[in-house]
């Protein structure tokens, strides 16, 4: 019997399955950049960040979108094998590590700034617990047997955006409200917070460096107390703590009695009516935006 045969019999003994209702995944302009999957054992999200250096370094139709992309795959391969989420975790990045040396298009420069990097929560079945691996502002609601939700949605990140969002309420109070001629002087603010990725004081984030690891975040429930799962990028996210539309219980509600569709069209409406950002102040008029709902089983 293989390890990855092991692992999944003994999740399957402590009679608990993942089984995928609804995945959503779209892009806020041109390029998506997040990536979500879902199999029997485990779940998970990731959320590219926008890159910001001044040429590619990766193929694929941007830096983000090829790293979501290869941690996806990466992910696909790991999970059947490994049953503890910081070893998976240490395997990811090292793996990373080695997809990013061999597909790289030009000399790897300022890891700070350009090395692209992903916000990433995993949840996976280990034993009879659900373990939770978050890294980055990605957001996972649990829904228990007794209809409560519990939210895994705060992140040092928001602190870091809301930075930026503030220096935008401040450009448009004096006056300014295109947010065209707003976001680029806002670019000196953003490359600033980048430079606290994975750093004392700063905020975590996937990378293909292992200074990453000491910033992960691990949670275990009992499996057999939850029932469903919900994973979102922030961009979906901002249906809850940008528009204040639902709560984290409200969204995991609708999730289950309307589908991901509409909460997905509603959250483009309100974006839509507010291009300049006016209502709403935020980094993007609209981001991408994936949502995946999992239904925890008995074996």
């Amino acid at each position: 019997m293989t390890n990855a045969e092991s692992v999944e019999l003994a999740a399957l003994r402590a009679g608990r399955r993942f089984e995928p209702i609804e995945a959503l995944s779209q892009a806020g302009q041109s390029t998506n950049e997040d990536c979500a999957r879902a199999s029997t054992r485990a779940a998970w999200i990731l959320d590219g960040a926008t890159g910001l250096g001044p040429q590619r370094l990766f193929p694929g139709p941007s830096d983000p979108a090829w790293l979501a992309a290869a941690a996806d795959e990466l992910l696909g391969r790991l999970t059947p094998d490994i049953d503890d989420g910081m070893t998976l975790l240490r395997r990811l990045v090292a793996d990373l590590h080695r997809a990013c040396a061999a597909a790289a298009l030009a000399p790897l420069g300022d890891t700070d700034i350009e090395l692209p990097s992903a916000s990433l929560t995993v949840a996976h079945l280990v034993g009879a617990e659900i373990e939770l691996v978050m890294l980055g502002d990605c957001k996972l609601l649990l829904r228990g047997k007794d209809g409560r939700v519990e939210a895994f949605d705060d992140s040092p990140v928001a602190a870091f955006d809301a930075k930026v969002v503030e220096a935008m309420r401040r450009i448009q109070t004096g006056g300014e409200t295109e947010l065209r001629r707003i976001t680029p002087k806002l670019t000196a603010l953003i490359r600033d917070n980048r430079r606290w990725k994975n750093r004392p004081g700063g905020y975590g984030v996937l990378m293909a460096d292992p200074a990453c690891l000491a910033f992960a975040e691990t949670v275990r429930r009992p499996a057999a107390d939850v029932t469903h799962l919900l994973l979102a990028t922030d961009g979906f996210y901002r249906l809850v703590d940008t528009y204040r539309m639902l709560t984290a219980g409200e969204l995991m509600q609708a999730a289950l009695e309307r589908g991901l569709a509409p909460l997905y069209a509603e959250l483009r409406r309100i974006e839509d009516a507010d291009p300049e950002c006016l209502s709403h102040p935020r980094l993007k008029a609209r981001d991408d935006a994936t949502a995946l709902l999992v239904r925890v089983t008995r074996a």
